[in-house]
């Protein structure tokens, strides 16, 4: 990866913006009440 060229362009490289959307997005939704998992 060439981080100076994602840097410059203002991309996040950190892993902190993927973990905090983790738990904002996908960990809320699956509390919701009501809500399953359905695999096929």
């Amino acid at each position: 990866m060439d981080y100076a060229q994602y840097l410059a362009k203002g991309w996040c490289i950190g892993s902190g913006a993927i973990e905090s959307a983790h738990r904002t997005l996908i960990q809320e939704r699956m509390k919701l009440s009501g809500q399953r998992t359905t695999t096929y």
